[in-house]
């Protein structure tokens, strides 16, 4: 029961800016490296002087592979050879080199660096399709950040381009640069996977904590959260006036945890800033 010995504190609507966040906990790691696989069977040969731990750009060269086609039949272009310069007489022998020879069309297929970094593997030998050609790490480091809670992964179904991370320990409130999600079909949960500025001075396996603005609201009426009954949709809120009280109901919008949105309120009203489940109870 409310006390009677003093007017209760009421406040008015206040024009206010509005914003929601979502915090998820992550981890440093080095940035993974890129695998560049065969598309094809052959012979794979490095680009000249390309050697394990040298840098290569987006786009470079890294190599080329030499494939092997067989067709019908003896083609001296691509075989090198002019079955009439033999002075074999495949009809006077009765033998058709031609028909039983299988002639090989030689192709070069050049391979590129997907993504710029360092070599940390070169391989140069034969390879079947889906072989590994090539692995290159790019520079720098990212944020895992794997979000759980069913509400934030909602949220963050489509998360923000940047947010801000601090490391646990270390510097804050720099802006990290979202790069991709990836679900977790296992448990359910989904990686988002940030950025991290060249400028930061990071190591594998610091403990960060990145806030997601996921909702915003500029200039809008707001009460405390305190004053409302209900969070989101509809909700009450308790109107006084001249010693009097009447429940009345609102609509709600955004809320911060601290304000909510709040429209449907006439003109300067006043309402408990400190409203008990029973100011809401209506007597028959």
């Amino acid at each position: 029961m409310r006390a009677t010995t003093s007017a209760p504190e009421t406040v008015g609507v206040e024009q206010a800016d509005l914003y929601r966040a979502r915090e998820v906990a992550g981890v440093v790691e080095r940035r993974p490296e890129r695998t560049v696989r065969s598309r094809w069977t052959g012979t794979f040969t490095p680009a000249r002087g390309l050697r394990k731990g040298n840098g290569v750009g987006k786009g470079a060269r890294v190599g080329a592979i030499r494939t092997c086609a067989t067709t019908s039949g003896t083609d001296p272009a691509a075989t090198g050879t002019d079955p009439a310069a033999t002075g074999s007489d495949s009809a006077a022998t009765g033998s058709d080199s031609a028909a039983t020879t299988p002639a090989c069309r030689v192709e070069w297929h050049v391979v590129r660096a997907p993504v710029a970094g360092a070599i940390t593997a070169l391989t140069g030998a034969e390879v079947a399709e889906g072989g590994t050609l090539v692995r290159i790490r790019p520079p720098g480091y990212v944020i895992r950040a794997t979000v759980t809670d069913p509400a934030a992964l909602y949220d963050l179904m489509r998360p923000p381009r940047t947010a801000k991370t601090r490391i646990v320990g270390g510097p804050a409130g720099f802006t990290v640069r979202f790069e991709r999600r990836v679900y977790n079909a296992a448990d359910g949960s989904v990686v988002l996977v940030l950025a991290v500025p060249d400028d930061v001075t990071v190591v594998e396996g610091l403990r960060t904590s990145t806030a997601f603005v996921v909702s915003r609201r500029t200039d809008v009426p707001t009460l405390p959260v305190t004053a409302v009954q209900g969070t989101t949709g509809a909700g009450q809120v308790v109107v006084v006036e001249g010693g009097r009280t009447e429940v009345t109901s609102v609509e709600l919008g955004q809320h911060d945890g601290s304000r909510v949105e709040v429209t449907g309120l006439p003109a300067g009203a006043r309402v408990l800033r400190f409203s008990l489940a029973s100011d809401f109870l209506v007597g028959p």
